[in-house]
């Protein structure tokens, strides 16, 4: 069985090689978009077991975008990933409900 994956991110070439990376993963679906608030509707439509989202996104920061993916899809694991890795951000990130934080470098 595939687990699916919805990546959030920002429309970088980091995302982008990272998006194509995971597609060749004979074992993962992924979906994509670079919109927070479309994430949420992306979530609810295509139900993932794992979203990859950058907590700074504009428009949903501060760890909102992962309160209102584990609000809509209490199931999902949440991996919070940013260029920046201050404890603040990981805090808020973490404190919003994700299971992990990593950084993209």
């Amino acid at each position: 069985m595939a687990t699916t994956v919805l990546v959030c991110d920002t429309p970088d070439e980091v995302a982008l090689l990272q998006y194509h990376f995971l597609r060749e993963a004979p074992d993962l679906l992924v979906e994509a978009t670079t919109d927070p608030v479309h994430a949420v509707d992306t979530a609810l439509r295509v139900r993932p077991d794992v979203v990859v989202c950058d907590p700074q996104l504009d428009g949903l920061a501060d760890g909102e975008l992962i309160r209102r993916l584990r609000a809509s899809s209490p199931h999902v694991k949440i991996v919070a990933r940013s260029l920046v890795a201050d404890a603040a951000l990981v805090a808020a990130a973490l404190g919003a409900g994700a299971a992990a934080f990593l950084t993209k470098t």
